[in-house]
């Protein structure tokens, strides 16, 4: 969606719809919070990851209610080990490649760098 940024007193407004302002909560009053560039603008009371705690309570008490055969649990547990070992054997790291002196990036002096 497209929205229009219009000059007020000094600063600037984000003209929204009403409509999409009421099916985000928002009133007179919002949070505003700039990630990687963007703006987020949520109804006044959201804070970021709300309602996480209480969904993992949740989640946490299925899993439980659930329970965890022998042979799930023995799965799981192996895994770490299992990857592991499977790190170390494909990517083993060359001890040349160790002492190898980083290359500079950008302009160096010696290229016509400022």
């Amino acid at each position: 969606m497209q929205a229009k940024i219009a000059k007020v007193g000094d600063g600037f407004g984000l003209l929204l719809p009403k409509e999409l302002l009421d099916a985000c909560g928002i009133g007179e009053k919002a949070t505003v919070i700039v990630q990687n560039r963007t703006l987020i603008v949520a109804a006044q009371d959201w804070r970021p990851r709300q309602g996480w705690d209480e969904a993992l309570e949740r989640a946490a008490a299925a899993t439980a209610d659930e329970g965890e055969d022998e042979e799930t649990l023995a799965h799981w547990a192996n895994l770490p080990a299992a990857a592991e070992s499977l790190r170390t054997e494909l990517n083993p790291v060359p001890e040349a490649v160790l002492r190898e002196k980083p290359t500079p990036y950008g302009n160096r002096q010696d290229q016509g760098g400022t």
